[in-house]
């Protein structure tokens, strides 16, 4: 999500159905305490806070080499 991808891409990388997706994204708001504020994107500001956060750079042609794995 931080990195820019829809619901949809974040399913199909993570090889789960958009609705385990949108009840993560739910859970994450909540925890976050980001309510639904017509002043305030919720999906922006997560990402910000977890971006903030971050020791290393963000590299997208990591998080996409990455993103299909699964350990076993």
């Amino acid at each position: 999500m931080a990195h820019g991808l829809s619901n949809s891409a974040i399913a199909d990388a993570l090889c789960v159905s958009v609705k385990a997706i949108e009840k993560g994204v739910t859970t994450i708001y909540r925890k976050l305490n980001l309510t639904d504020q017509n002043l305030v994107d919720r999906r922006v500001a997560a990402a910000v806070i977890f971006l903030r956060t971050q020791t290393t750079p963000f590299v997208p042609e990591l998080a996409v080499q990455g993103a299909g794995r699964r350990s076993a």
